[in-house]
């Protein structure tokens, strides 16, 4: 909405605001030609800052970027396109974030998918989005086995909570989980390929940056679906509208979830990871028995 029209409208929803959230922000948006910018901008301003932390484990944004750009090498090796959708379906995880960054990164649509969703929701969103990869907690690839078939999906990658946690510390959590929790229910699924090693293939090839426009698609986001089947919405543009939201969100979330979580498959999850971190790194702490990762959004660093 531009700033004409704004002087006309009764704007009845800032009654609902917080105290402290500004009404209107000066984003900067003209300055990022594409979300793409956004991210490479705070990689490498803030590259030596921690950006987040699970179970211990710290990820600075340097680390983020050379696993990110991994990814996104490994995508356009396997023939990955401008467009195509990749599904993300994972709880709050150090994983996360490097897949979001690649698929940007590589041009691709990311496809955000509720890890709990059912076999008939997770159908219904793979064939409505056309999602050809997906990247999936193991916890969850049961859910995708029974409803693989017949779908448009060519390639599969195997996540752990674990992957990315060192060599004793993620094979004892990947024990604790598939063993004594027993959160990790059998699954076969041929051809899938484990996170780990696609990271190592993918540091093994060249990453070649796509030219991105204003009008593409970045992210394709899902309703709940809690009337009837959910519904795709195109979650933003590469170019400055999504710069946009990120701002307007980086200015709210503090007042709303300060002291809560924000699962990353929700639209303000993700949409703070180029924007907020800055503010503070994200804390993914693990929660095994209730079988998913939780994010604390308070900061830990100051500007």
């Amino acid at each position: 909405m531009n700033a004409v029209s704004l002087e006309h409208t009764e704007r009845i929803w800032l009654n609902a605001y917080l105290p402290g959230v500004p009404a209107d922000i000066d984003a900067g948006i003209e300055d990022y030609p594409s979300l793409r910018e956004v991210f490479l901008e705070h990689l490498e301003k803030f590259r030596e800052r921690v950006a987040y932390v699970s179970i211990g484990t710290e990820m600075t944004y340097a680390d983020w970027q050379v696993q990110g750009v991994a990814f996104a090498a490994w995508l356009q090796g396997q023939g990955v396109r401008k467009g195509e959708r990749v599904a993300l379906m994972m709880p709050n995880c150090l994983q996360y974030p490097i897949c979001l960054l690649g698929t940007i990164l590589a041009g691709a649509v990311v496809v955000n998918v509720n890890p709990l969703y059912t076999s008939h929701e997770l159908k219904h969103l793979l064939k409505d989005s056309g999602a050809e990869t997906v990247v999936i907690f193991e916890n969850f690839a049961h859910t995708l086995k029974k409803v693989i078939t017949g779908s448009s999906v060519k390639r599969v990658v195997i996540a752990a909570i674990g992957d990315l946690l060192g060599t004793f510390k993620g094979a004892a959590m990947n024990f604790i989980l598939r063993r004594v929790q027993k959160q990790v229910p059998a699954f076969n699924l041929p051809g899938s390929v484990r996170f780990n090693q696609v990271l190592k293939q993918g540091r093994a090839l060249n990453h070649f940056p796509v030219e991105m426009h204003l009008d593409e698609l970045a992210f394709l986001q899902y309703t709940g679906g809690t009337t009837g089947d959910a519904k795709g919405l195109g979650g933003g543009s590469t170019g400055p509208g999504q710069a946009g939201n990120q701002r307007h969100l980086a200015a709210a979330v503090p007042h709303f979830f300060a002291d809560g979580e924000l699962p990353d498959v929700h639209v303000p999850g993700w949409a703070q990871h180029p924007d907020r971190q800055p503010a503070g790194r994200e804390t993914c702490t693990d929660d095994p028995a209730q079988g998913a990762l939780q994010w604390d959004c308070r900061g830990q660093h100051p500007v």
